[in-house]
């Protein structure tokens, strides 16, 4: 192999695997000291945005902890909304209401999802923060692999709207991901370190 060839990427299962690892050691006091760093810039993020409805997440094995972020955002006025796995469709999923008072239920992962509020079309939302496992200074983004938030955008990923914002630790960053026609891309990513744009 050339000396100016990039080495060919991970596999994607084993780099899964390796960053959950990682992101799983975070020590707790780093964490939460990232954590309370991430919603600030988050927050001051948008601070200089004007969006109405902001769809979200709630955090699992080891994501990024943004709840006191979207505590703050409902209490600005926007409407947050929350992934909810379609009870109709096998594998895609929808975004629905959330607000600290609306009931809560655990789905078949264990996250969190409100109960009994309407789903939002994905064309009423203004920005979209998700959850991932690893992410490329190209934007690029490796989510679990169950393919949800690629079904949820669907064809074409590179659309301008809504605004797709990965949130993760800075140690989640990786060379290169290997990439499908269907895997979509990020306009933005927030760490503890800041936040930065990606150029498509």
């Amino acid at each position: 192999m050339p000396a100016d060839t990039p080495p060919p990427p991970t596999p994607k299962h084993s780099l899964r695997q390796s960053i959950r690892r990682r992101r799983r050691h975070l020590p707790s006091a780093d964490r939460r000291l990232f954590n309370i760093r991430i919603c600030a810039h988050l927050l001051q993020w948008l601070s200089q945005q004007e969006f109405d409805a902001v769809a979200a997440y709630m955090a699992t094995d080891g994501e990024v902890d943004i709840t006191a972020a979207l505590h703050e955002i409902h209490q600005q006025g926007m409407v947050v909304y929350l992934p909810v796995i379609d009870p109709l469709r096998d594998g895609h999923m929808q975004f629905c209401q959330w607000s600290p008072e609306v009931p809560m239920t655990h789905n078949r992962f264990g996250i969190p999802e409100p109960v009994a509020t309407p789903p939002v079309h994905l064309s009423d939302l203004d920005c979209v923060l998700m959850p991932l496992v690893g992410f490329t200074v190209g934007g690029e983004r490796l989510g679990m692999g169950g393919g949800y938030y690629d079904r949820c955008f669907g064809q074409p990923a590179a659309a301008a709207s809504p605004v797709r914002v990965g949130i993760a630790y800075a140690l989640q960053e990786v060379e290169r991901v290997h990439r499908e026609p269907w895997d979509i891309t990020m306009h933005h990513v927030i760490t503890e370190n800041g936040w930065f744009t990606f150029e498509h």
